[in-house]
């Protein structure tokens, strides 16, 4: 199995749901190998937009299944984007919670 990508310096294109369309940077990320399925990896992607704010994407990558990208790492196309305030307000709510420590 080869290593999941490394996205730091690729570039991307944010679309909303108001038609509005953003270029971004990837600055950083984190990865971390789900401890239960080898097969996927967690995301914390730190991106800039052209515009020059700064947010936060949580993704992963999964080894594709499908004939056409079996064996390969496959991004999930469903991850949200998150200021960095409101990345830092759920994850203090979460350690009130108990969820984290």
């Amino acid at each position: 199995m080869n290593n999941p990508p490394n996205n730091i310096g690729k570039k991307g294109v944010a679309r909303f749901p108001d038609g509005k369309v953003l270029r971004f940077t990837i600055i950083d990320e984190l990865k971390h190998r789900q401890s239960t399925y080898s097969k996927k990896y967690f995301y914390l992607q730190k991106i800039k937009f052209e515009t020059g704010i700064i947010e936060y994407r949580f993704c992963y990558y999964i080894i594709g299944k499908k004939p056409s990208v079996k064996g390969r790492w496959v991004f999930g196309q469903f991850a949200p984007l998150i200021p960095k305030n409101d990345l830092m307000v759920i994850i203090k709510k979460a350690v009130k919670r108990g969820f984290i420590k």
